[in-house]
């Protein structure tokens, strides 16, 4: 029989823990483990701030006017020159691609530009046509309407913006751009 010096020493049993204590503590671990991962995330994203946190209402007030500006920039006439012997709509059509062109090279939109059509609107005289155009890219159609005065190779155009806001009153479109202006 060895002696007791040389005895190893007992080791802890689990199962030798009461009933209560075997089932307490594996739930206790889990609850301390939950607990941990929730203030762990509470921590994570309090510095997140929230999309949708004005509520006073000078700051919507700020807001609108921004995205007010923002459109009336998106909106504003462009310029352009009809080639000799192109046809109005075909010289449309090539100065919005030409420019959304370049909105897409510089990753304002997404590309490539895959459909672009132009179609008369009422209102257009010989002397001043106008047009309303769909372009396409990335399964996104933009409308445009633009206008072309063939005696002086002009072409204007104007992309019409959708609100950000369901419900948001749009902009209205420069007069440069429709039928209804005069050709001055």
């Amino acid at each position: 029989m060895p002696a007791a010096s040389q005895r190893r020493p007992k080791r802890f049993n689990y199962r030798s823990l009461p009933v209560w204590l075997q089932w307490g503590l594996p739930f206790g671990v889990a609850l301390i483990a939950v607990v941990a991962l929730v203030a762990f995330v509470e921590h994570q994203t309090n510095d997140v701030p929230s999309e949708a946190s004005v509520n006073s209402p000078s700051a919507i007030v700020a807001q609108n006017k921004e995205a007010d500006a923002l459109m009336a920039q998106e909106q504003a006439p462009k310029l352009a020159k009809l080639a000799a012997g192109v046809k109005p709509a075909k010289g449309l059509e090539l100065a919005i691609a030409a420019w959304l062109n370049q909105q897409i090279k510089t990753g304002q939109y997404n590309g490539p530009l895959t459909k672009q059509s132009c179609t008369p609107t009422a209102g257009s005289t010989s002397a001043r046509v106008a047009f309303k155009c769909e372009m396409v890219t990335a399964n996104v159609t933009y409308p445009f309407y633009g206008v072309v005065i063939p005696a002086l190779g002009s072409v204007t155009y104007c992309q019409k913006v959708t609100p950000p806001v369901y419900g948001m009153p749009g902009l209205k479109l420069s007069s440069a751009c429709l039928a209804t202006a005069s050709a001055t």
